[in-house]
């Protein structure tokens, strides 16, 4: 009943689906670096600065660099170098990323080998906005010392540090990897004993997916993750209610299972409001033979059922890579960017299922970030510039998340809305939709 639910749902929004070719990819900074820009990432800090973390290559390597803007986005500071690592250690979104504490402290993991092979996670702050940076800390494992891999970090009310990171179960070798974490509550200099998160009873997690910690509103850590369950790749998230001490048994996010004797390399994203509605995207196939979807899931403070999927990139199986989403602090309007074989995407509550195309590159991977600026989102990318790759921007600004569609010059009217829990309603709700079918043509 689910399928063939989700199948109508797909076969309306191709009647009103089309995309639109937005004026967008501004270029972030004045100047096209010489080696070019890569892998951009961003980051919010608590005082409402956004943090840009990106890469220089040289051959193997990478520079990463950080940035921050003071207004919305508009525009970026002089770049910081941050670190130097190598550059196949940031494929499939585990790149270097830096996030900023209540303090204005930096924080930023690296992947650094170790004794015996394999990459471990290394710590390191800042204090003067990237001039000068720490000496790396060890995070370290439980003996046997082993890789850490995919690695995330999330900073609490009271600027203490959490990181999730993939690896192999060191006191039972049970051939899956899986996912752990590790708190600090001095900056960095030492580090707790490590939880596992994926606490299933047979299972673990994906070995090359993404995986994503969060510090939800009321306090709870949260982890979003992919499983591996004898081959079962859903998306799933986990909770800790005392300071990621314990951890509950993880929720399930999708709704239909994805069966695939392989690890399909992309993760779920997840942002969180104020009233701790954690907002969840990611991309899976469904057991078809496609590349996947993009799929969209709201799951409300505390709640353990399986959320409602709501399509969007449709048809089924039109290619979406790497979603990524982000929320409003109220949780009234939720933008997600993506990319596929033909282009990047955006998408924001009060447009669905209309994306706008960002980019019509074709690009491997243009490495996708959206966070939310305070009154609009804001959207980077990497895409080709002047003959190399740089970071170019898409931004917005809402002035009503319900009645109108920031990003075209007319009012967006609906016929239809959804729901959290996926149910039809003829008006729509300041709080309680989630995507409107729009019946208007937008104009860009």
């Amino acid at each position: 009943m689910k399928t063939y639910l989700l199948l109508s749902l797909a076969l309306l929004l191709m009647l009103v689906q089309s995309s639109f070719i937005a004026n967008a990819g501004t270029p972030v900074f004045s100047q096209v670096a010489a080696l070019g820009r890569v892998l951009p990432k961003l980051t919010t800090a608590p005082d409402g600065r956004i943090v840009l973390t990106f890469a220089e290559r040289e051959g193997t390597k990478a520079k990463y660099f950080v940035s921050v803007s003071d207004n919305k986005g508009i525009t970026f500071s002089t770049p910081k170098q941050v670190v130097l690592a190598d550059f196949g250690a940031a494929i499939l979104q585990r790149q270097p990323y830096v996030v900023m504490d209540g303090n204005g402290v930096m924080h930023v993991l690296v992947e650094k080998m170790i004794v015996g092979g394999g990459n471990a996670l290394h710590h390191q702050s800042s204090t003067d906005l990237g001039a000068t940076w720490s000496m790396p800390v060890r995070i370290s494992a439980e003996p046997p010392a082993r890789p850490q891999d995919f690695a995330t970090i999330a900073i609490d009310k009271q600027n203490n540090l959490y990181v999730s990171f993939i690896s192999v179960l060191a006191t039972m070798p049970d051939s899956y990897t899986h996912i752990f974490l590790v708190r600090s509550t001095d900056g960095g200099l030492t580090w707790s004993k490590e939880e596992r998160v994926d606490r299933f009873t047979l299972g673990g997690c994906c070995e090359c997916c993404n995986q994503n910690v969060i510090i939800a509103n009321n306090g709870d850590v949260v982890v979003a993750f992919r499983s591996n369950i004898a081959n079962r790749r859903d998306v799933h998230i986990a909770r800790s209610t005392n300071n990621g001490v314990t951890f509950s048994t993880p929720v399930l996010i999708q709704s239909e299972s994805w069966m695939i004797g392989g690890c399909p390399g992309t993760g779920p994203s997840i942002a969180c409001d104020s009233r701790s509605t954690l907002h969840i995207t990611w991309r899976d196939a469904r057991n078809a033979s496609s590349p996947g979807s993009c799929f969209y899931a709201a799951l409300p403070s505390g709640s353990m059922n399986t959320p409602m999927n709501m399509l969007i990139n449709s048809p089924i199986g039109a290619d979406g890579e790497y979603p990524i989403v982000a929320t409003s602090t109220s949780g009234d309007s939720v933008g997600i960017v993506w990319h596929g074989t033909n282009g990047v995407f955006f998408a924001q509550r009060s447009m669905l299922p209309m994306p706008t195309m960002l980019s019509s590159q074709d690009l491997m991977n243009p490495c996708v970030s959206v966070v939310w600026h305070g009154s609009g989102f804001l959207a980077v990318w990497q895409e080709h510039v002047s003959g190399a790759n740089d970071i170019v921007s898409f931004r917005t600004d809402i002035t009503s998340d319900v009645q109108a569609d920031s990003i075209t010059r007319e009012p967006c009217q609906y016929t239809q809305f959804y729901d959290y829990l996926g149910r039809i309603s003829t008006l729509p709700l300041a709080r309680g939709y989630v995507f409107g079918v729009c019946t208007i043509r937008h104009t860009h």
